[in-house]
């Protein structure tokens, strides 16, 4: 089925789709192990925050560079 056609199905009451209350626990519970050794290691939660922003950067740097420059001007 399409993503448009699960979204009809499901407004019409015969499909649950998973909303973000639905995940949030179960991934929370996932992190909670993570979260209770890096507080036992000290790291503070603005630590991490920078890390992830740090990281995210970086990502996005990465997928930003083309693998093949050549290609990448033939798209334009």
């Amino acid at each position: 089925m399409l993503h448009s056609e699960l979204a009809q199905e499901a407004g019409k009451g015969k499909i649950k789709m998973a909303s973000i209350y639905d995940l949030k626990p179960k991934f929370q519970g996932l992190l909670r192990p993570l979260t209770r050794k890096l507080a036992e290691a000290g790291v503070s939660a603005n630590q991490v925050t920078l890390t992830a922003a740090l990281l995210s950067i970086v990502a996005g740097i990465l997928i930003a560079i083309p693998s093949k420059p050549s290609t990448a001007l033939i798209k334009v």
